[in-house]
């Protein structure tokens, strides 16, 4: 067994510290700077409700829910019943989870491409200012992040042969991901399909990928159904239907292509831009229904179908809209102005994303899960309501990548006398080579 270098430990809390101390300040100074609503979403009267025993509903009485995923509101209900409602506790556990994904992000860079571009990106993911603002607002996105970054570490080191274990790890860990955010369901669904499409073009790896690999990418989408169950099993208790994981698919295809509004949502929207959606709403639910209740999902998506089919080529224009907002379309209004600061810079990852995907795969380094993760956020929201907030849990990826891509940013000095105090991640040089 290796064991670790003298003073690893030390260096390794220097990183921390140093990434705490980043993000710490980013979020301490952007509520001066942007307009932000800590409770915009309603997560909280889910998890204020759930502590009352009123059950998981939006109010006392009122019918349950089904759209909004339980982790979330979960752990805020577990905050509430141990700390009562203070903001700065809920805000202070999203920080730690902010860390935590960098962290993790530092060992999936350095399983794939060492340990240079591991501490590179793990600074860079730590400057990138955009992402803290959600570290001030009741959202999914800091623990969504984390359980992200944590199933894909497991999954990276199930790729690269380290143990079976971990694809059982990762199903569990992108079960409980699906239970923050249903959007990441899909993903899990189509790894197996993935690889088995990967494999029919390698024939050196297809006998690895039939005998050992196949059974495992299997197992990990059973303990994700399996974490999934109880959920399931509630939404079919509770009148949704089986098997219901949650509902708003449908309006969301529809909202997201809904042609008179841009395939923008509500919130976004004013004026008689608004009212006209939402009278376009009332056609299937009626006056005041609710567009989300199970009831209405099919037919909303049977309207979604029939205006994409009878206006393709708008509807393809939209699609193509709706890419550049999932990279920079701020959703807040009055923020937008910060997109002329973030749309610079997201351009520029991207770019070099793309020239480190290529340069990985030429490079025969095994980062397809990890890109399929990027092009699957930005396909499922080229179809649905799409804006900035959806990529956050991608951009570490991203970053990732325009590091793999850009080798020099591992040699500018000033990065170098900050990072070259900090460990290998793991102790180990990359295992992301092809055979």
């Amino acid at each position: 067994m290796r064991m670790p270098a003298q003073g690893a430990g030390g260096k390794t809390g220097r990183l921390v510290w140093l990434i705490l101390a980043v993000r710490l300040a980013y979020t301490l100074l952007l509520p001066a700077f942007v307009h932000f609503d800590p409770q915009e979403e309603y997560y909280d009267d889910l998890a204020r409700n759930l502590v009352a025993g009123h059950g998981y509903v939006l109010e006392p009485g009122g019918p349950p829910n089904f759209h909004r995923p339980p982790g979330y509101p979960l752990l805020l209900a577990g905050l509430f019943a141990v700390f009562g409602e203070r903001l700065p506790v809920v805000f202070a556990c999203h920080l730690a989870f902010d860390v935590l994904t960098v962290l993790v992000v530092f060992r999936v860079a350095g399983r794939l491409f060492g340990g240079a571009a591991a501490r590179t990106t793990a600074l860079l993911c730590a400057l990138y200012p955009f992402s803290a603002y959600y570290n001030v607002t009741l959202l999914t996105e800091t623990l969504f992040a984390l359980l992200v970054a944590l199933g894909l570490l497991f999954l990276t080191d199930a790729v690269l042969g380290r143990s079976r274990l971990n694809f059982l790890a990762a199903g569990a860990v992108f079960g409980a991901g699906v239970l923050t955010r249903f959007s990441l369901f899909h993903y899990v669904l189509s790894l197996p399909v993935a690889a088995f499409l990967l494999a029919l073009f390698r024939a050196a790896r297809r006998r690895v990928f039939f005998r050992h690999e196949l059974p495992g990418y299997l197992m990990m989408v059973l303990v994700a159904l399996a974490v999934l169950a109880p959920w399931t099993w509630r939404n079919d208790r509770a009148g949704a239907g089986f098997p219901v994981l949650g509902t708003g698919a449908g309006y969301n295809l529809w909202l997201g292509n809904h042609l008179a509004s841009d395939g923008r949502d509500t919130d976004e929207l004013a004026g008689a831009r608004l009212q006209r959606l939402e009278q376009a709403v009332a056609q299937t639910t009626g006056p005041g229904g609710d567009p989300l209740a199970p009831q209405y999902e099919a037919a909303f998506a049977r309207r979604a179908l029939a205006e994409m089919r009878s206006h393709p080529a708008a509807t393809a224009r939209l699609m193509v809209r709706k890419l550049f907002r999932f990279w920079g379309s701020i959703f807040q209004p009055a923020n937008r102005p910060l997109g002329w600061i973030l749309l610079p810079v997201q351009a520029v990852l991207v770019a070099l994303a793309v020239r480190g995907t290529v340069r990985s795969l030429y490079e025969g380094r095994r980062v397809w899960h990890v890109v399929w993760l990027i092009v699957y956020f930005n396909l499922l929201h080229a179809a649905v309501v799409s804006t900035y907030r959806y990529c956050v849990p991608v951009m570490p990826y991203v970053i990732l990548l325009a590091v793999a891509g850009t080798p020099v940013l591992q040699r500018i000095p000033m990065l170098s006398r900050v990072l070259e105090a900090t460990p290998e991640p793991g102790g180990t040089t990359p295992r992301g080579v092809e055979p």
